[in-house]
């Protein structure tokens, strides 16, 4: 292996965002430019985001994924399976309660989705009786539950599962969304929702293409509910940078400008601007967000 690639697959915590950019470089170009482009966008960007910074993200996303998939990897040979799967995702993200509960909300999603696509005769009894056939028919969450209490003896399990709802993450993009959508014509809430809907499961071999080389390194590859973990937290990862992100252009634009009083609270704790002054975030507000990020949570992030 050349020297180059082992740069680009040494990924290490105490690295400063420029130095973790520039050691993902590959020379390809970046494959999943437009789509973080519309993920930019859905999270709370501008209908148009400028190029270089999804690049940007792109490199920052693509370099902590191998080093997630390089964890996982080695978290799975330890306990000695054969493959990555939802344990060794679970395990990695136990420090991060907030993460570990969007994680699980999403496990229970794509278990909801498959049972409605294979029973579709079978709604009512699914809405009625889902707390009860999770241990027998949800494949996913009974990996999740059978290993949590292996970990976690005392956790409250039926608590994890079901405090997605109430996850102050969650709320917080959500209330960012619509704010984000009050002002908007029909055109642009379309192009808003479209952009919404764009995650990295919707292309997974352009998704497994973008980690082929790190893949060399591992001994254990992912299973199909790995693959599934890992188009998740790629896509949280985006969602992560464009949050600390739009903190960082909130607090640039505060401390540039005099302080303004008619700036409601909604706008403050959804981090938003008014319409006419809202602009892109840049290369500096993502270098930025990624220091912050990676100084207070190195592990999970």
């Amino acid at each position: 292996m050349s020297a180059a690639k082992k740069i680009k697959l040494d990924v290490e915590q105490e690295k400063m965002p420029m130095e973790l950019a520039d050691s993902c470089e590959t020379s390809s170009s970046p494959i999943f430019q437009k789509e973080i482009q519309c993920m930019l966008h859905g999270f709370g960007d501008v209908a148009e985001p400028l190029e270089e910074t999804a690049v940007m993200v792109h490199k920052i996303v693509h370099a902590k994924m191998c080093d997630i998939i390089m964890m996982v990897s080695a978290t799975a040979q330890k306990r000695g399976s054969k493959s990555i799967g939802i344990e060794d995702v679970i395990y990695l993200l136990t420090p991060d309660k907030s993460k570990l509960n969007r994680y699980l909300n999403h496990l229970k999603f794509k278990d909801m989705k498959g049972k409605f696509t294979d029973e579709p005769g079978n709604e009512d009894l699914v809405l009625n009786d889902i707390q009860e056939t999770f241990d027998k028919s949800y494949k996913r969450i009974r990996i999740c539950r059978k290993f949590l209490q292996c970990i976690k003896p005392k956790a409250n399990l039926n608590e994890m599962f079901n405090s997605g709802a109430n996850d102050p993450v969650r709320l917080k993009r959500l209330a960012r969304a619509e704010f984000q959508t009050r002002d908007m014509n029909t055109n642009e809430y379309l192009l808003f929702s479209e952009c919404r809907s764009v995650t990295f499961a919707k292309k997974p071999m352009k998704f497994y293409n973008w980690f082929e080389e790190v893949l060399l390194q591992v001994e254990v590859q992912p299973s199909h509910f790995g693959w599934e973990s890992l188009e998740f937290l790629a896509h949280d990862l985006v969602a992560e940078i464009v949050d600390a992100a739009l903190l960082v252009k909130n607090d640039q634009e505060r401390n540039c400008k005099p302080y303004e009083p008619d700036i409601t609270l909604l706008q403050t704790a959804t981090h938003g601007m008014p319409k006419k002054q809202k602009t892109s975030l840049t290369c500096s507000h993502i270098r930025e967000a990624f220091r912050r990020l990676n100084y207070f949570r190195p592990i999970t992030f």
